[in-house]
C-alpha cells in the first residue's frame, strides 16, 4: 500500500501529461502569520492554532515562528484508511515552470504518520532533513501537523520571500485529491499553477505586545538620564 501511494505522489509530480503554463494564481495566496510555537505531535489544540492563518476550503493553518513555518490539515474522514494523505508543494524560487524542477519540494504525512519527500523529479522517499512532522485519527477525522525549518525552504528572517505554494488532501477510498488551489492532478504538476506564500512581517517571530510599554518606559528613562547628564557637561563647559 505505501508503494502504491507514493506511486500516486509521483504520477502527481511527474504526470507525462503537458499543462500549458499559465502563469501564477494571484488570486491564491496564505500569510503565514507571526504565531506561537506549536507541539508538533499530530493533535491540533486550539491555544496552538487560533493565531494562524486559516485556509477554510481545505481546513489547513499556517504560521511562522521566526525560525520555521508550520501548517497543519484539520481533515473531517468518516473512511479510516492509513493510506489517507495530506501534502504541501514548495516552490522555492517561485520560478513556476511546466513540471517540477530541483527548487520544487513535496512534503507529505499519511494517516499512518509516515513522512515522504520528494525534490523535483526525483522519486519519493523519506525525508532528507529539516522539516519533520505528526499526525493523529480518529474515527471521523485526522490531523496532520508541518514543521518545516526555514533553511529547508531558503528563508532568511527579515528578507521578504514569496513561495510558491499548493496544499493537498488525499481521500484514499475517493481515489482522487483535492487542491489548493483549486486544480486536477494534472494541472497540479505545473508549479506554474499552484498559488503563493509570503509573510507580511517578513518571515520575523512577533513581536509581544506585552512588552511594549515597558520598553517604551525602558527607553524614555534611558533617554532622560542621557539628557540630565549632558546638560551639566553644557553648564560647566559655559563658565
Amino acid at each position: 500500500m505505501i508503494r502504491r501511494l507514493m506511486f500516486l505522489f509521483a504520477i502527481l509530480l511527474c504526470s507525462l501529461t503537458v499543462v500549458p503554463t499559465r502563469g501564477y494564481n494571484p488570486a491564491y495566496q496564505i500569510d503565514a502569520v507571526a504565531g506561537s510555537t506549536p507541539n508538533i505531535d499530530g493533535v491540533m489544540t486550539s491555544d496552538e492554532w487560533n493565531d494562524a492563518s486559516i485556509v477554510s476550503d481545505l481546513g489547513v493553518y499556517a504560521k511562522q515562528d521566526g525560525r520555521s513555518l508550520y501548517v497543519a490539515f484539520n481533515v473531517s474522514d468518516n473512511t479510516v484508511e492509513m493510506q489517507d494523505a495530506v501534502a504541501i508543494f514548495v516552490d522555492l524560487e517561485n520560478n513556476g515552470g511546466a513540471g517540477p524542477q530541483p527548487d520544487d519540494f513535496l512534503f507529505g504525512i499519511l494517516r499512518s504518520g509516515q513522512l515522504i519527500e520528494r525534490q523535483g523529479s526525483n522519486d519519493s522517499g523519506p525525508p532528507s532533513g529539516g522539516w519533520s512532522g505528526s499526525a493523529s485519527s480518529t474515527g471521523n477525522l485526522w490531523q496532520a501537523e508541518f514543521n518545516i525549518t526555514y533553511a529547508k525552504i531558503g528563508i532568511t528572517p527579515g528578507e521578504a520571500k514569496t513561495l510558491g505554494m499548493a496544499l493537498e488532501k488525499w481521500n484514499f477510498v475517493v481515489g482522487y485529491p483535492f487542491f489548493w488551489p483549486p486544480m486536477t492532478p494534472a494541472e497540479s504538476n505545473s508549479p506554474s499553477n499552484w498559488g503563493n506564500m509570503v509573510s507580511e512581517q517578513t518571515w520575523l517571530p512577533e513581536f509581544p505586545s506585552f512588552l511594549a510599554l515597558p520598553l517604551f518606559m525602558l527607553l524614555t528613562m534611558v533617554a532622560i538620564v542621557f539628557m540630565q547628564r549632558r546638560i551639566p557637561r553644557k553648564q560647566k563647559n559655559n563658565r
